[in-house]
């Protein structure tokens, strides 16, 4: 059952001796107090690996059973409700490491030290790697340490150090943290540390700040943390008062990544340089102060709430340290990485919400997480975002908070219908938003009236985004302009206006304050040359300019939604859009490029056309449109440059472009997609579905990797997932699909089929 029903836990202390590096061993007691809840007449712990001696309760002998990790303690006699026990429990042994190799506890070299959570464990909470304790989540208490070292040696651990106690032989480090805290946060780290010290004078007191650190890294750690009091500032403005007794870290010797122990961050020692490279990871692990540590999320499906916000505010970070213009791009770089990649690494399009243990630490948690509070900001924004921030944090402050409690406060708090009805899409849901202007009628001479209409295709999601304030800005000229928001509410939409001037240009989210499922750029061109837009692959090559040009380059991260031709077959994955405020006087070229090679998420590789692109590209081209609802044509002036024809990627370019909408296409459907036999290699039942069906290979395919897509029949890739090549069926949720018709691509290597199924509710 849930521990936290049962007693709570108010104070834990731990006395441990950490000497003998040869043996990767520590021994020690670890003494709780805690108040029942319930009446009872025993206690379970949790520890994994390490050897129990013995248990008293008081100064009774306890018997006890320690099987895997749980430590089952039976009570000296029953107590009843309100009775407050001291649990003292002597261990000792190796302490676990994460079978991933990122969690538990390492000895490394002159290094001994914790990191609290397990990515291959469950739970992911790892405080049992070495010390019996309640490994939940929503546990906490107070911690005390007690931490006997070599003399030469200094330990780092939670809260302020109250004194060391000094023999001939060892030194006892006796720190205490009154501010509860989870067990995954609990740290301590020995080393031949010095310690860097500064005080900061935080909103509501002094606090101090201690780096730990070998003699040799001291110049290294005042360049590469010269921004942490900037960072305890920021986040102090924006969150509230820092919680804890200090701001800590100890650097260790550790390349994948840092842990956010409260006050006691660990921290690896490569970032540490000696210049700034690193400090968005810093104020990463900093902002956990609040968001994680001083909040936690109350189970692990739901850890957005931890990390999403965390990785956020290293965009934060990044804004107020070097400015708006700084933060766009970091928000702008984050975002394509989500679209281009998260569902792959992932291997599956998740909401951030009840996210499987699997994926807890997965892109979706980090990346997408933070992606989600950038367009939070946006539609609510700055004023009252950040008002329900520092609410939010006194609400459940020392405790607990899901999704629905975060969604239903920002509702209740001042948000309203909006803030609820964006948790339902962004967070509960899975997907992207993608709105565009589909049609305009300008009429009128002074006032200009303007009747606009929207069209919702949203991306991984087959229900409309409701209540979405979308701003739009209407272009005088390529300086001048007017912003104003629409609420955007169904898949088609009509909004009206009266302006002082008849725009030149017309755009949605110019400011990108939504993460959408479009990336995109604008560029002044004012002379001839090359303008990369690393935001929608391609590149503008100016032959002729007369006057500066503003020019909107967009890459939409769905296919086209309207006359989808069947030969040419368009990619159902992306399109561009280039569009602004210029005329014919400008001469330009576009050079877009091409990939559809799966496989790698590094190096900006892969994902762009490879639901387009199975083998050879002699058959590619690009379809054109005018705008949207017009008719696509073959964009016949192109050059194709593939340098090796079956690599799967190279440069498509277009000669002398215009304004409208731009897909890649394949002129030969059947070219580079073949099977291996006129057998069936793939099957699905039930088919109709009404709750989920499942994907069956034969044994031709058995062992490889392949990739499933779900389409409606509007062309919309609704749903993406990596078929493991061990896993020989795959069962596929239609729970939250409307009832209707799909077709289910079937991808391995240069493999493909597809199998219609039908939907019934």
């Amino acid at each position: 059952g849930a521990r936290t029903d049962s007693f709570t836990l108010v104070h834990s202390q731990i006395n441990l001796r950490v000497r003998d590096f040869s043996a990767k061993s520590h021994q020690g007691f670890v003494n709780h107090t805690l108040v029942l809840k319930v009446p009872t007449n025993t206690i379970r712990l949790d520890l994994k690996k390490m050897s129990v001696d013995s248990v008293y309760v008081g100064s009774t002998f306890s018997s006890f059973t320690h099987l895997g990790e749980s430590l089952n303690i039976l009570l000296p006699k029953s107590y009843t409700i309100g009775d407050t026990l001291q649990v003292r429990t002597y261990y000792q042994g190796n302490p676990a490491a994460d079978p991933s190799g990122w969690g538990g506890f390492y000895f490394s070299g002159d290094n001994a030290f914790n990191l609290g959570v397990g990515f291959a464990v469950f739970p992911h909470s790892f405080g049992r790697a070495w010390m019996p304790c309640v490994d939940e989540f929503d546990m906490k208490s107070s911690y005390e340490f007690f931490i006997e070292t070599d003399t030469d040696f200094v330990a780092a651990c939670n809260g302020l150090l109250l004194d060391v106690n000094s023999t001939s032989e060892a030194k006892v480090w006796h720190y205490l943290e009154t501010v509860p805290m989870s067990a995954y946060l609990a740290a301590i780290s020995v080393s031949r540390y010095q310690i860097f010290q500064d005080t900061f004078s935080g909103m509501n007191a002094q606090f101090p700040v201690q780096i730990f650190h070998k003699a040799s890294d001291s110049l290294k750690v005042r360049k590469s943390f010269a921004n942490l009091p900037n960072a305890i500032r920021f986040f102090e403005e924006s969150f509230g008062p820092q919680p804890y007794s200090k701001v800590g870290y100890n650097l260790v010797p550790f390349s994948s990544g840092a842990m956010e122990h409260a006050g006691n961050i660990t921290y690896p020692l490569p970032y540490v340089n000696g210049s700034t490279d690193y400090e968005t990871l810093m104020a990463h692990e900093l902002s956990h102060h609040w968001w994680g540590n001083l909040v936690t999320c109350r189970d692990a499906g739901d850890m957005w709430l931890n990390e999403g916000w965390a990785s956020y505010c290293e965009h934060l970070f990044t804004e107020k340290l070097y400015g708006r213009l700084a933060y766009d791009a970091s928000i702008m770089q984050n975002h394509q990485y989500v679209l281009r990649y998260a569902h792959v690494i992932d291997a599956q399009i998740y909401s951030l919400t009840n996210i499987p243990e699997t994926v807890t630490y997965g892109t979706h948690v980090y990346k997408k997480g933070a992606d989600v509070v950038h367009s939070l900001r946006g539609v609510l924004g700055d004023s009252l975002f950040f008002r329900l921030c520092k609410v939010y944090q006194d609400k459940y402050r020392l405790s607990n908070a899901s999704s629905i409690d975060m969604q239903k406060l920002f509702r209740d708090s001042g948000g309203a219908e909006i803030a609820f009805k964006f948790f339902d899409h962004f967070v509960l849901d899975k997907g992207f938003p993608h709105i565009i202007i589909s049609k305009q009628i300008h009429s009128g001479n002074g006032p200009f009236h303007i009747k606009l209409f929207t069209t919702q295709s949203p991306r991984f999601k087959t229900t409309p985004y409701q209540l979405l304030p979308v701003e739009i800005r209407f272009f005088k000229d390529k300086s001048h302009f007017i912003d104003t928001t629409i609420l955007v509410n169904s898949i088609l939409d009509s909004f009206e206006f009266d302006l002082p001037f008849k725009p030149l240009y017309v755009g949605l989210d110019s400011r990108a304050l939504l993460s959408d499922a479009i990336t995109d750029k604008f560029i002044n061109l004012s002379t001839i040359g090359n303008y990369t837009i690393d935001e929608a692959y391609c590149k503008l090559i100016v032959n002729k300019v007369v006057d500066t040009s503003l020019v909107r380059v967009e890459h939409h991260w769905v296919g086209p939604e309207r006359f989808v031709t069947t030969y040419p077959r368009m990619s159902n994955y992306r399109y561009l859009t280039i569009d602004g405020v210029w005329d014919d006087s400008l001469d330009m070229d576009l050079e877009l490029t091409y990939d559809g090679r799966m496989g790698s998420t590094s190096g900006n590789v892969g994902y762009l056309d490879h639901t387009l692109i199975f083998k050879t590209e002699d058959s590619l081209c690009v379809m054109y449109r005018a705008f949207p609802g017009d008719y696509w044509s073959v964009w016949n002036d192109f050059e194709l440059i593939p340098g090796n024809k079956n690599d799967k990627q190279g440069k498509l370019i277009l000669k002398h472009v215009k304004k409208g909408d731009y897909v890649p296409a394949m002129k030969d459907i059947n070219l580079g997609i073949y099977t291996e036999s006129k057998a069936k290699l793939f099957d699905i039942k039930p088919n109709p579905s009404s709750q989920y069906f499942t994907v069956y290979r034969n044994s031709q395919q058995e062992g490889k990797m392949c990739s499933i897509q779900v389409m409606d029949m509007n062309g919309n890739v609704i749903h993406i997932v990596r078929w493991d090549k061990a896993v020989d069926e795959l069962n596929i949720s239609t729970s939250d699909w409307p009832s209707g018709n799909y077709i289910v691509w079937i991808t391995c290597g240069n493999i493909q089929e597809s199998i219609k199924i039908s939907v019934i509710k």
